[in-house]
Parts: C-alpha cells; sequence; structure tokens
C-alpha cells in the first residue's frame, strides 16, 4: 500500500494544457481537437529561413527521424491558425490586440521557443508561385509573402492510427 501511494506522488503532473484539449510529452505536443501532433520545439533549427530551405530542413529532420518519427512536413494554413485558436482558449491570453503576441498562449500550453515572429506553412499562393503562405505569431494573422523572405519553421504530423488504440505513455501527461 505504501509503494503505491509512493508512486502516485511521484508521477509526473497532468498540466492544466493536457486536460483541455493537449497532451505534452518531451519532444512534442498533440492538438486532441485537430489530432495534429507539434514539435514541442516551435523553432527546432533556432534560426529563420526562407520556404524553399524550410521544406529541405523538414526533408532533413524526416532524414534523421526528427523526434523518432520521419513523417514531419510544414503545416497548411488552417493547421497553425488552429494551433494558435486552440492554445488560446487554454491559455491565459484569451484575445489580444495591436502588438500582443500569439506566444505566450502557445508558451502556456507547453511549447518551447516560440517566436513572436512568421512560420511558413505548406500553402503555396494561387496567384503566384513565387509566394506562399505564413503565419505571424505577433498579430495572429495569416499573410502571404516571397518564398524567398525569411520565417521560422514548426514541423507537424498526423496523429497516426496506431497511436489512437494504444497511445504512447508519453502523451498521457505532462512529462518532466
Amino acid at each position: 500500500m505504501v509503494l503505491v501511494f509512493l508512486i502516485a506522488l511521484s508521477s509526473p503532473p497532468i498540466s492544466k494544457a493536457a486536460g483541455q484539449g493537449f497532451l505534452v510529452s518531451d519532444s512534442f505536443i498533440r492538438d486532441l481537437k485537430t489530432r495534429l501532433i507539434w514539435s514541442r520545439d516551435a523553432n527546432p533549427a533556432h534560426c529563420q529561413m526562407s520556404w524553399d530551405d524550410a521544406v529541405a530542413y523538414v526533408k532533413m529532420l524526416n532524414e534523421q527521424k526528427y523526434a523518432g518519427r520521419s513523417d514531419w512536413r510544414l503545416p497548411d494554413l488552417e493547421e497553425i491558425k488552429n494551433l494558435t485558436d486552440n492554445a488560446r482558449n487554454v491559455g491565459s491570453v484569451a484575445t489580444f490586440t495591436g502588438d500582443a503576441t500569439v506566444a505566450p498562449a502557445l508558451l502556456n500550453v507547453g511549447f518551447r521557443n516560440v517566436e513572436a515572429g512568421g512560420y511558413w506553412t505548406s500553402s503555396s499562393s494561387v496567384f503566384n508561385e513565387t509566394e506562399a503562405w505564413y503565419f505571424s505569431m505577433t498579430y495572429g494573422d495569416k499573410l502571404v509573402g516571397s518564398k524567398s523572405l525569411y520565417m521560422y519553421v514548426w514541423p507537424v504530423r498526423w496523429e497516426k492510427r496506431d497511436n489512437l488504440r494504444h497511445p504512447a505513455p508519453a502523451l498521457r501527461g505532462r512529462l518532466p
């Protein structure tokens, strides 16, 4: 009996975010509403890059099995917008205006290195093939710009079916 009690006391707590739509592990965070799995590090490259370099960077992450997986990709425009909306619903920043940033809500969920700048999406402009959509973490805006601009890269992947039946223990709550 005492052993069971000690194990319960030493178990990592489930974060508020985990109880309200996100499951947090050391290397990624699952958005339960969209079933997308995001890199917990919102800037794994630790720099900005052009859109073409972002595509190549994600390919390299897959070749190196980043976080043990090889199915990472750039998010589409709606996926990154939904992530920020879902985080604001959980986080302490419900609304923002002017020079406020979306980053605090994402950090509150458990993400790391969220930059207050633009993040590339996989969505190219339908009007100009030299432009792509990006999402501003500064203002929460969807914007289009030249693929030669420098933005951050935040990899995402789909949740696999087998994970639905047998979730990895690391995804059951916040880990240390």
